[in-house]
């Protein structure tokens, strides 16, 4: 058992390691990592005052990161979108693999407990620039549609910019979602509004 994860049970980490082994079935998809560095994750900072950011520093280690020889990365949702996967092929076996999530405590095949990661997909760089170019075309529709994936995945909570906190990018996703309720509220009713007209009109003609 990796007892020392337990005192970050139910906290956001980002990990890196070196993936070695993947498991695939119906209900969850694993990821093995080997020489691991696990860093608490804040949703009240932004990202150069992260710890995890000494990795991309090339000072791991001052980001006092909790180190483990390995671990298993958890995804229960396998059959999401391509977009959840962990992808092997894509990202290079035995190459470093970073990932965000939760730590939790798992049961293993053999009936042990042991603690690993669920990890969290992050929303995709270009999420914002996405939103702001259906917002131009006015499909609120697809806006709400993209961003009740990202609610469902908790993508926004392990997203930090230089300006911006995790915590302030999910209200940013809020106030996208505020304005496209309201929007397509008015255009639904618009519309019911249209129907009734023309139907009013075909009853008196």
């Amino acid at each position: 058992m990796r007892t020392e994860l337990k005192p970050l049970l139910h906290q956001p980490v980002v990990v890196f390691g070196h993936m070695t082994s993947v498991k695939r079935d119906v209900k969850v998809e694993k990821v093995c990592l080997k020489k691991v560095l696990i860093y608490k994750w804040d949703f009240h900072k932004t990202y150069q005052n992260q710890p995890s950011t000494w990795w991309d520093r090339g000072q791991p280690l001052r980001g006092n990161p909790v180190q483990t020889d390995h671990l298993w990365l958890l995804n229960d949702d396998p059959e999401a979108s391509d977009n959840c996967r962990f992808l092997p092929e894509k990202l290079g076996m035995y190459s470093v693999h970073n990932a965000s999530g939760y730590v939790v405590r798992y049961v293993r095949a053999n009936g042990s407990v042991d603690y690993g990661v669920r990890s969290i997909p992050p929303l995709p760089k270009d999420f914002f620039d996405f939103l702001g170019h259906l917002r131009k075309r006015c499909d609120w529709k697809t806006i709400l549609e993209k961003i009740e994936i990202a609610e469902h995945f908790e993508g926004g909570a392990f997203v930090a910019t230089k300006r911006q906190t995790p915590k302030e990018v999910t209200q940013h996703i809020q106030r996208f979602k505020k304005e496209a309720e309201q929007k397509l509220g008015k255009a639904e009713a618009a519309l019911g509004h249209l129907s009734f007209t023309l139907v009013s009109k075909g009853a008196s003609s």
